[in-house]
């Protein structure tokens, strides 16, 4: 669950970059030149070209998902209020979800929202992207923030084919905990309910850093290009959080589970099934060839021809989609 504030200014990075470059282009070529982009980053990040083809190692299997995989049971993946029914189905007795409070695509309509002192806003359909409010929201602020969070940026620059099928809407829903509270992200990899690997992302605020730990936690690796974060002691609830990611991942081949322990609760943060895009580059890199060996990718006959593409608007929104609008019932 990623908890950059919208308020905080950040510089565009190559990526950025490169996807502002290719905006205009068609589709179809944008996903080629987003393709060869990724390609030609995982050669420089871990020394080999992927294979797609005959993938072996975690992330080349992340790449063929992308590039490859459009079975049903992906479509609550990339939806943050389909997988947080999906988490109350698979997992009532293991997890908190957090309360969605309003689902919309005016946020002008949160003006007559009764919101708690505490709340979070994030798009629906993408990730990387949310804002924490306190309050009564600044409506005209956040209309200003959020410029572009409808746009369909997963699909568009980076192919991630779920991403279509969620409801380009913004969600607001209850924050876990206050702030200033300390919250370590737990980042689950589920391999047919066993977890494999838990991935601690600490401090997001100010030196935010990773580590990877086995489900006994041990200390397992790290990740190049990302800081090696402080050392996070075996969590309270980690018997718990295991149980519960295991039931959420249990029907899919691979799934990344993040959950929050909090308050002697365990919280749900969301799911995904493309971790980094498969550009995180694992270290020790046997980790990575391990992590693949566990994943077993479904059969031919086990997925379905690719659909047709839906076409997307300009403005975000995927025609024929229907559109979620108006208050959630509390």
């Amino acid at each position: 669950m990623t908890t950059t504030p919208a308020s905080r200014p950040r510089s565009l990075s190559a990526a950025g970059l490169y996807r502002r470059a290719v905006d205009s282009l068609p589709l179809r070529v944008r996903h080629g030149a987003w393709y060869q982009y990724r390609n030609a980053r995982y050669r420089r990040d871990f020394g080999r070209w992927p294979s797609v083809r005959d993938p072996q190692y975690f992330t080349e299997k992340v790449l063929w998902r992308i590039a490859h995989d459009r079975r049903e049971i992906l479509s609550v993946t990339c939806d943050k209020a389909r997988m947080k029914e999906w988490a109350r189905r698979t997992a009532p007795s293991f997890v908190r979800v957090p309360q969605s409070l309003w689902q919309g695509t005016d946020l002008r309509e949160l003006a007559g929202v009764d919101l708690p002192e505490h709340w979070v806003l994030k798009p629906n359909h993408r990730s990387a992207l949310v804002h924490f409010g306190t309050g009564a929201p600044d409506v005209d602020d956040l209309v200003a923030r959020t410029a572009g969070w409808l746009d369909p940026l997963q699909w568009t620059a980076l192919g991630e084919w779920a991403y279509t099928l969620a409801d380009a809407t913004y969600l607001v829903e209850d924050r876990i905990g206050v702030p200033g509270d300390d919250l370590t992200d737990y980042k689950f990899y589920v391999f047919e309910g066993e977890v494999a690997l838990v991935h601690t992302d600490t401090d997001r605020f100010a030196d935010r850093g990773h580590r990877l730990y086995s489900p006994d936690w041990r200390c397992v690796g790290g990740a190049r290009r990302m800081s090696m974060g402080r050392e996070v002691p075996r969590p309270q609830l980690l018997d718990e959080m295991l149980e519960a990611a295991s039931a959420i991942g249990r029907e899919f081949d691979f799934i990344r589970v993040d959950l929050y322990q909090h308050d002697g609760q365990v919280w749900f943060g969301e799911i995904t099934p493309y971790p980094g895009s498969g550009t995180i580059s694992w270290q020790p890199d046997e980790l990575d060839l391990q992590l693949g060996r566990r994943w077993r990718l479904p059969s031919r006959d086990e997925r379905p021809a690719p659909p047709v593409s839906r076409p997307v608007d300009r403005g975000g929104a995927v025609r024929g989609a229907p559109a979620a609008a108006g208050r959630v019932s509390r």
